[in-house]
């Protein structure tokens, strides 16, 4: 258990430290959130995954794993949305040519792979605390 709380530790710093290189370069811009981004961003993405770990931590490994995949998705859902699909001052293509283009650009980039890959991995976490019974609720990644 000490090497799977060892790996969601990484999936937690990793998490954090793109999305707070993003945090600056959004400030940098600038590109500020809307009051709906913000609670997202709040909720979602700052307290979803501190909560999603004091359950695996605390004797709940299956439910915190998945509430951290859930949490996790979401996070890379949102940021793939406003940084690669609509039409937002947050889309890479529209934040204006000056210094922090280049930081904004790849700290997006970077919290959709943490985010993307955490996911992932907090769902396999949550398999692996389960156990590998074939009667699993939790879908295989095979």
């Amino acid at each position: 258990m000490d090497r799977l709380r060892g790996i969601l530790a990484g999936v937690l710093t990793l998490h954090y430290v793109a999305n707070f290189a993003h945090g600056v370069a959004h400030g940098g811009v600038p590109v500020p959130l809307t009051p709906g981004q913000t609670a997202f961003v709040v909720l979602v993405v700052t307290v979803g995954p501190v909560a999603g770990a004091a359950l695996f931590w605390r004797g709940r490994p299956v439910a915190g794993g998945l509430a951290l995949a859930a949490v996790l998705l979401a996070s890379f859902l949102f940021g793939v949305a406003f940084h690669y699909v609509l039409s937002t001052p947050d889309h890479v293509g529209a934040v204006p040519a000056g210094w922090w283009r280049t930081p904004f650009r790849w700290t997006a980039a970077w919290v959709a792979l943490a985010d993307g890959i955490g996911a992932f991995v907090a769902l396999a976490l949550a398999r692996h605390a389960q156990g590998s019974s074939s009667n699993s609720s939790i879908p295989s990644m095979r």
